[in-house]
């Protein structure tokens, strides 16, 4: 005889399920009725990211990226900013309808015990705010704060058991819950494994975005995606942040940008890495702007002066947008690295997608990158043109250079804009290859060195060409 099991399991055919499609409070980022994870370092603007989001949804404006939006209350659990000094003045900075955007500080008891809001402590009291309010955007920035002590993050299966009730709630609902983290410590690796914590946070999540520095302009930030499971992955947004007329911070949004999560996170932190890096990607805009093969590229860049490898080469050329396509097959067959508007595509008559705008996407397109040239005007003054302006790069003998631009600011120490780039690019050149003439010559390597020294003399001639020197 049978023993009854104690549990009776709930479901059936898939035919008794009715097909729904995924709603979006920003579309193809963050689901309705699911979590999303923002991750980013410290002071990188991803609480004002929420913010600027609940500005938008309390006013039914657009999205940064132009996608309509509904008018819908928000719930911000922020720990870590002033509501009276710096949530509210920032709201306010964005044209935030106030009254829609809720934020709670503590939990009492009916004895009037009051406690900070934890998770999953205090979980039943967020779901009644949200159905009394008809809230559809919360916000739990950071997780880490909210996580009650009974929960070690480090645990998948504890943190699993919190999220489970959180996505519980947003299904239930119908508003889109929003986890926001600082990343780990650790260095490379895909963008996905580098939020702090368990991996069972950003598994639970249905979207992952990023916030990072750009990579060209250190005043600016990337919104990048790092997982989209519901569809296809969205493009990368750039923003930078201003002082509004009240003194609060308030975010400018700046087109799309070609950069990813994975190449941003993979830029090195270090100073002197960072201008090497920044060396590269200059060099490869200027060298891929007609097809290489991969070994063309190599060749080039040891010319130069850049002892780096092909992961480094390859991160480099994803950082700047460059295509890297296999063509033909076997031994006739080469890795081709390309840049700009070249045919990207192996079936004739069928065209590619615009390589400046994102299917489905609601953006004008952003504008590819114009070849600069740089014109001596007087001693030590050069003219830079061929973007939307000419700019002029002035270089001060003991007190380093400037540009006119609005992206170059000195703050103490070298701060490059990419006018002062297309100055100093020769000179980044012929410093690289003294060093590996010096190398070569500690090595014994005459002829290596004979050769580096020959191609530093065409460079150096062209910079005095241009009144300037290594």
């Amino acid at each position: 005889m049978t023993t009854p099991a104690p549990f009776v399991l709930v479901g059936g055919p898939m035919s008794d399920v009715q097909p729904e499609r995924v709603a979006w409070l920003w579309l193809r980022r963050i689901p309705f009725g699911k979590l999303t994870v923002i991750d980013g370092d410290p002071g990188l603007a991803k609480s004002l990211l929420t913010l600027d989001l609940a500005a938008r949804l309390s006013r039914g404006a657009p999205m940064p990226d132009g996608v309509a939006a509904e008018t819908a209350p928000s719930i911000i659990l922020t720990a870590e900013d002033g509501l009276g000094d710096t949530v509210r003045p920032r709201l306010d900075a964005m044209g935030a309808d106030v009254s829609r955007v809720y934020s709670f500080t503590a939990a009492t008891t009916a004895e009037g015990e009051e406690f900070a809001v934890t998770l999953p402590s205090h979980l039943a009291a967020l779901r009644a705010q949200v159905e009394q309010l008809g809230v559809r955007f919360v916000v739990v920035d950071p997780l880490m704060a909210y996580l009650s002590l009974d929960v070690n993050t480090r645990i998948d299966h504890d943190v699993r058991r919190v999220l489970a009730q959180l996505a519980r709630l947003a299904e239930d609902t119908a508003a889109a819950v929003v986890l926001v983290r600082h990343l780990n410590k650790a260095t490379g690796g895909p963008a996905l494994y580098r939020g702090g914590g368990s991996i069972g946070i950003i598994g639970a999540a249905r979207s992952g975005l990023l916030v990072a520095r750009d990579p060209d302009d250190e005043t600016r930030r990337i919104l990048a995606t790092t997982k989209s499971n519901l569809a296809e992955e969205a493009p990368s947004l750039r923003f930078r942040v201003e002082t509004a007329p009240n003194g609060a911070a308030r975010l400018v949004w700046e087109g799309e940008t070609p950069h990813r999560a994975n190449a941003l996170l993979a830029m090195p932190a270090d100073d002197d890495e960072r201008q090497e890096a920044h060396d590269i990607r200059a060099f490869l805009r200027d060298f891929l702007q007609t097809r290489r093969t991969a070994k063309e590229v190599q060749a080039a860049c040891r010319e130069a002066g850049f002892n780096v490898h092909d992961r480094t080469l390859r991160r480099a050329a994803k950082a700047i947008g460059a295509d890297i396509q296999r063509h033909g097959f076997g031994p006739g067959g080469a890795w081709v690295w390309s840049l700009g508007a070249e045919r990207r595509g192996h079936i004739e008559g069928v065209a590619d997608s615009p390589r400046n705008m994102a299917p489905t996407s609601s953006m004008v397109p952003y504008e590819t990158p114009a070849k600069l040239t740089v014109e001596l005007v007087g001693p030590g003054v050069y003219r830079v043109v061929g973007g939307a302006q000419p700019h002029v790069v002035q270089i001060v003998p003991g007190a380093g250079a400037r540009c006119d631009c609005p992206d170059f600011k000195h703050r103490g120490r070298r701060r490059d804009c990419k006018h002062l780039g297309a100055v100093s690019g020769l000179g980044a050149q012929a410093r690289g290859l003294a060093w590996h003439i010096g190398r070569a010559l500690r090595r014994g390597d005459l002829t290596r060195a004979e050769r580096l020294a020959a191609i530093r003399r065409e460079i150096v001639t062209a910079l005095e060409r241009l009144g300037g020197r290594p």
